[in-house]
């Protein structure tokens, strides 16, 4: 059964609930795919991430979207983990792609 926007709203404010009830400020998301919850809570405190995309990326690369100074938190970015094995599955996987589409 497809659920509708208000459905998922409301898991989302049970997380802002839990946010207020620690006197944090209330905001509440999930991350939904295929019809399931896959992430949940309040406030990202890190991103760690792979390899750098130097054309898209928007952490540590082409934007600087976890320090825009326009947000009022901060997130810590930790880019470059494992670079070498990221990097290889990516161009692997886009390797493939190429493959498929000729």
């Amino acid at each position: 059964m497809k659920q509708d926007h208000a459905y998922w709203m409301k898991q989302a404010l049970v997380q802002a609930g839990k946010a207020f009830a620690a006197e944090e400020i209330p905001v509440g998301a999930i991350v939904v795919r295929d019809g399931k919850v896959i992430g949940r809570g309040a406030r990202l405190r890190m991103v760690v991430f792979g390899c750098y995309d130097e054309e898209a990326g928007c952490c540590g690369s082409l934007y600087q979207l976890c320090g825009d100074p326009r947000f009022k938190t901060k997130v810590a970015v930790k880019g470059g983990v494992m670079e070498e094995e990221s990097l290889s599955i990516i161009q692997e996987f886009f390797v493939k792609c190429r493959t498929k589409s000729n």
